[in-house]
This record gives C-alpha cells, structure tokens and sequence, in this order.
C-alpha cells in the first residue's frame, strides 16, 4: 500500500513515526487490544502515514531553514 500510495515518498523515520501513531489510533492502550471502531486498519495506517510525513516534511523545513 505504501509504495502504490506514497511511491518515491518513503523514509525509515516516516514510517517509524506512522507506526507509533498507527498504534494509538488503533490498540486501546488500556488493554492492548484492537480497538473496535477500526473497520480497515490499512486506511487508518494510510492516514497515520500521511500525517507523518506532512510532519516529516515540516521538521526538514525547518531544519533547512534554521
């Protein structure tokens, strides 16, 4: 899903930052376990990639920047 949906776009610190917001979107932190409301995980980690890359993006801006 990634390299169709973000080809050329792909970087080991994006992903690590999607997984980590993949998990609290979709695993209540209570009990570890799934969270029910999530129908599709792949379009929830879809999301949580694009906005770690849109934040990805804003940090190396600011880094070329500063």
């Amino acid at each position: 899903m990634l390299t169709r949906r973000f080809s050329g776009q792909l970087e080991a610190e994006v992903v690590a930052m999607a997984a980590d917001r993949y998990f609290t979107k979709a695993v209540d932190l209570r009990t570890g376990m799934p969270k029910p409301s999530v129908y599709s995980p792949v379009g929830v980690f879809h999301d949580a990639y694009a906005e770690a890359l849109a934040e990805w993006r804003a940090a190396q801006f600011k880094n070329k920047n500063a």
